[in-house]
């Protein structure tokens, strides 16, 4: 537009001066240079406008590539919300608990003090509407009953290793199957101590919880895998009802547990990390095997009721191995919680009393503390848990047991320890 307008000013101007020339009577001369200058300017103004319309297609062209280019790329607004959509379905989540014991074990010469520190930290995902996972690690290396990490060895690192890895899939409103490193599918009614409370079993379940308070369970889960004799596996169950009956708000049930391939097996699951922890074993070649298989039935009940706003909880816990011979088949439990330390300023006292025979349950998943972790035990406990502050809490607890109580040299196990538990 500029050139033409420039052209078009000198070619006013050129005749001008043509109109003037010839008015004076200018030679023919200078007329025919002046009418040459207005042709050649003619041209050039041809040329810069073809010029002009070319650089107006190129930057048209330019401009439609790049609002492809645009549309391709998402702005980062769009970019941003995407990834505040994925970070929604993930959720953190851990403790810390700090813990000093006393334990004097009368086989022992001396009484041990030590301090232990158990560290967790997980997530959870939401991987569909109906699809959950999980994934955690903790302290304890590959300690199957305990993620405690004893303080000591000259504050050397410690071991960590994986706690939890799991897929849920919930079919239905009531029915779910979980596959993977669980968290334990069946019910511990109180605070039994029949199963550790850190087992994470290692296999496959189905959970059901109906709408009229029946539940149940089902699992299949590896306790060792072997490369030439058949695997060890626990395959079991549980069912019962959970519901408000009077005043009580009740939860009973039954359970099967069929430890397989155990008898006639080496001790020391776990690459020797657990012996046989009180069950009867045989010796064969220089080594130990377990001299039973444990089929166990279960039988539980738990009842909660308030007394002058008081929260008070009464359970049972009852099991028999049907696999055992020899009369040390039954194991049995029951205590009564008061009060719960689940808001800042509460508190909970519980007292429990146990008997177990010596080949009433599967030694290596029974509680790790109660008599130093061992079956052929007997005594109580007592403690008493305060929650100073939300997502913190104090326990004492004393551990009154004595194992070898049917076979062998009865001795006295008494634990003093004191826990502070951070969650968040």
């Amino acid at each position: 537009m500029i050139a033409k307008r420039s052209v078009l000013a000198g070619t006013m101007m050129l005749a001008c001066a043509a109109g003037a020339m010839a008015q004076e009577g200018a030679p023919q001369q200078a007329l025919q240079e002046i009418l040459l200058r207005l042709d050649a300017l003619e041209r050039r103004n041809e040329q810069l406008t073809q010029r002009v319309e070319e650089l107006t297609r190129q930057n048209e062209a330019l401009r439609a590539g790049s609002a492809e280019q645009t549309a391709a790329e998402p702005p980062k607004a769009a970019m941003a919300a995407a990834g505040d959509a994925v970070a929604s379905r993930i959720g953190f989540n851990g403790d810390l608990r700090y813990r000093h014991e006393q334990i004097d074990d009368e086989s022992l010469d001396r009484v041990r003090t030590r301090a232990t520190l158990r560290a967790r930290f997980g997530a959870t995902i939401a991987v569909t509407d109906s699809v959950d996972a999980e994934i955690a690690i903790a302290t304890g290396g590959r300690n199957p009953r305990s993620a405690s990490a004893t303080l000591g060895a000259a504050s050397s690192r410690k071991d960590i290793g994986l706690d939890l890895g799991y897929v849920r899939w919930r079919a239905t409103d009531e029915l779910a199957f979980t596959v993977g490193k669980m968290r334990e599918p069946y019910v511990r009614p109180g605070v039994s101590t029949f199963f550790d409370n850190e087992i994470r079993p290692e296999g496959a379940a189905v959970h059901y919880n109906g709408p009229n308070g029946v539940f149940g369970s089902a699992f299949h889960f590896w306790l060792e895998e072997r490369s030439v004799q058949g695997d060890s596996m626990l395959s079991g169950g549980q069912l019962g009802w959970s519901g408000k009956l009077g005043m009580w708000n009740l939860k009973a049930g039954a359970g099967y547990y069929d430890y397989g391939s155990v008898r006639g097996r080496a001790v020391g699951f776990g690459g020797g990390l657990v012996n046989q922890a009180g069950n009867s074993v045989i010796a064969s070649g220089g080594d130990l095997l377990y001299a039973y298989d444990y089929d166990i039935g279960q039988l539980f009940a738990e009842g909660a009721f308030a007394v002058a706003g008081l929260p008070v909880t009464l359970f049972v816990d009852y099991a028999e191995n049907f696999a055992a011979d020899n009369g040390l088949d039954t194991a049995w439990n029951a205590g009564v919680r008061l009060g719960r330390a689940n808001a800042p300023g509460r508190w909970e006292a519980v007292v429990f009393q146990q008997r177990m025979e010596k080949d009433a349950l599967f030694g290596q998943w029974i509680d790790s503390s109660f008599a130093g972790g061992v079956t052929d035990n007997e005594g109580r406990v007592y403690r008493l848990t305060w929650a100073p502050v939300r997502d913190v809490r104090a326990n004492l607890t004393y551990f009154d047991t004595r194992y070898n109580v049917d076979v062998g040299s009865e001795a006295d196990y008494d634990r003093w320890r004191i826990d502070f538990n951070f969650v968040w």
